[in-house]
């Protein structure tokens, strides 16, 4: 298993035409600067820093909706990456999260949470990939998936929880 987790930054590009941010580049095959831009949560005097210095995200979460994606073949929505630890007190929630680390992402889309489900439960090709990056955080709630890289267990078990709401 790939322990090893190499914190990246991203960066706006510039237009060669110096028209401003390319907002439009890939960050993957799928994935755009603006996409991961605006799935990342910030009070809002943090972000020109996070714009003028990068955002911090583990490279294996900038990969995990790629592979995702491409098994799926089907679209993915970025919801949630890096969140400052101001915002995640402002929110009420711990700052030792996967996100304010830059080590989770929240994402959904047309079947998302029934794949990951049964990529887990089978430990199917889409399972293998994930882990293969070192990802072994996976939590379903009603709006989709969370995905991270937490400190490896022991056993080499993931951590797994289900947070949606029981239907009645």
């Amino acid at each position: 298993m790939n322990n090893t987790i190499t914190l990246n930054k991203i960066y706006p590009s510039f237009h060669p035409s110096g028209e401003g941010i390319n907002w439009d580049k890939n960050i993957t095959d799928d994935f755009t600067f603006i996409e991961w831009w605006e799935s990342v949560k910030a009070m809002d005097d943090e972000f020109s820093e996070l714009l003028y210095n990068g955002f911090p995200i583990a490279k294996n979460i900038i990969q995990a909706p790629q592979i995702v994606r491409d098994f799926t073949k089907e679209p993915v929505k970025l919801g949630s990456s890096y969140r400052t630890p101001r915002w995640e007190m402002h929110r009420g929630r711990s700052t030792k999260g996967d996100h304010p680390k830059g080590k989770g992402v929240d994402i959904n889309g047309k079947n998302v949470v029934e794949t990951l489900i049964t990529a887990i439960n089978t430990k199917n090709e889409l399972y293998r990939k994930l882990r293969s990056i070192g990802i072994n955080a996976f939590g379903v709630y009603d709006w989709g998936f969370h995905l991270g890289t937490r400190i490896e267990k022991p056993t080499g078990e993931i951590y797994f929880w289900d947070q949606r709401k029981k239907k009645e």
